[in-house]
């Protein structure tokens, strides 16, 4: 069950006007949409990686003012002068970060809104929610629908009573032999632990088999990951098969707004993450979300991703995420501004009138895409030149902003740093293969999570 918790109400209305710079922390903001009245919740986003920074830039624009909370050094966006930034201890428990959320939040006026840009602070919010509860707004998932979300072999499950295709899964079990579990899968198949945080080889979110002598040879290396493990079926198609649906939930089980993102690159190619997309409504993909949120009783944002099989005509889910995803800052570009009207569902309960996206909207990873073009096969037919005049539709990106261009900047100048740390980790995953794959699989060091 999910609740929304709500701390008094919204003391002013947005007002439909332009927008005046105005000075928030000892920064001053650049142009917005609409000014929001200083006495209005605040927001709180908790990570500021690039899924975080396009939360900032979304709330930003409608002239709410923002809190970010970063606690590694490569979250760049609390460079940002959209926010005032803060830094949380790396590896501070659950419970000193409510302390210290509390206490800042005992500097303002109104309770804010809270906005979980990851796993762990999604986390945090399920499992602590009754002592943040009196002094935060937010979309709450119990920590019981949040375990059967995160969870890749509950979800599955899910899925099959809501009606919803995916994938077969085959969920490993401790006492699992490989060379007999080798011989049930069909291949290729995908092995993804279940979990975030179940163990898995560092740097690597998942495993593509293509023969029983690999998968019988990764489980032999890595004997932890059975029973924490599951084998899934690959959808046959191209990177460009698959596709999003982000929505945000009223309280009352209606939709408040959804929003449908194709990919067209991602890192690494077949099963990363999204470096290159677009915005794309597909009705199929969205009546399906909301099939499966509807049947799970789910309330608040959730981002679905699903792909599209040529052989059988049909949309197979793929995962689930109880947040926004990554690219978050395409939502606002596109005329449906998800944070700014998951803050409004929180801060002012009123009715927001329906968004419709705007199609053709691009958004671009320049770090992730480039490790596309060097690794995808794809990028090796259409060349360097068709490459260039593709990602050049990009309008919108992961950390460059032209109001706000520290960020960009500083994530600019650590590449090279982060290339040299990249070689490295592959060659020592390389290394740590245990010889059950002839191909390098490669680390994805430079991934992070949808």
């Amino acid at each position: 069950m999910q609740r929304f918790h709500r701390r008094g109400s919204a003391a002013h209305a947005c007002r439909s006007q332009p927008a005046v710079d105005r000075p928030v922390g000892g920064r001053v903001r650049g142009p917005q949409v609409m000014q929001i009245e200083v006495r209005a919740p605040a927001a709180f986003v908790l990570g500021l990686s690039e899924n975080g920074y396009g939360i900032v830039r979304s709330l930003a624009r409608a002239g709410i003012r923002v809190f970010a909370f970063h606690s590694e050094a490569d979250e760049y966006g609390r460079l940002s002068r959209l926010c005032e930034a803060y830094r949380l201890p790396p590896r501070a428990d659950d419970a000193a970060l409510v302390r210290i959320l509390v206490a800042r939040r005992a500097r303002l006026a109104t309770a804010p809104v809270l906005f979980a840009t990851s796993d762990r602070y999604a986390l945090l919010l399920a499992r602590q929610a009754t002592e943040l509860a009196p002094h935060f707004r937010f979309h709450w998932v119990s920590a019981r629908m949040l375990e059967a979300i995160v969870d890749k072999a509950t979800i599955g499950a899910a899925c099959a009573r809501a009606g919803v295709p995916a994938p077969y899964t085959r969920i490993t079990r401790a006492d699992d032999d490989p060379l007999a579990l080798a011989r049930e899968i069909d291949y290729p198949c995908l092995i993804k632990p279940c979990r975030f945080d179940a163990p898995f080889p560092p740097r690597l979110k998942n495993f593509l088999a293509r023969t029983r002598a690999e998968l019988a040879g990764f489980f032999r290396a890595h004997p932890q990951t059975l029973g924490a493990s599951i084998c899934q079926q690959v959808i046959e198609g191209g990177d460009d098969q698959v596709f999003q649906c982000t929505a945000l939930i009223g309280a009352g089980g209606a939709p408040r707004a959804v929003f449908c993102t194709r990919k067209l690159h991602q890192y690494r190619p077949g099963f990363g993450v999204m470096c290159f997309g677009r915005s794309e409504y597909n009705e199929t993909v969205v009546a399906l979300a909301l099939q499966l949120l509807h049947f799970l009783g789910y309330r608040g944002l959730a981002s679905l991703e699903f792909k599209y099989c040529a052989r059988d005509g049909r949309y197979y889910f793929i995962e689930m995420n109880p947040r926004l995803p990554w690219y978050s800052a395409l939502f606002a570009a596109a005329g449906v501004n998800l944070p700014q009207l998951a803050w409004f569902d929180l801060a002012d309960g009123a009715a927001t009138p329906p968004a419709r996206q705007r199609d053709g909207a691009h958004w671009l990873s320049a770090k992730l895409d480039a490790g596309w073009f060097v690794s995808s096969r794809a990028a090796r037919c259409e060349g360097l030149l068709g490459w260039l005049r593709s990602i050049a539709r990009a309008r919108v990106f992961a950390w460059f902003d032209a109001r706000d261009p520290l960020p960009w900047l500083r994530a600019t100048l650590a590449l090279p740093a982060l290339a040299v740390r990249r070689a490295r980790a592959g060659a020592r995953a390389q290394r740590a293969s245990g010889g059950y794959s002839s191909r390098r699989q490669g680390s994805d060091t430079l991934q992070r999570p949808v």
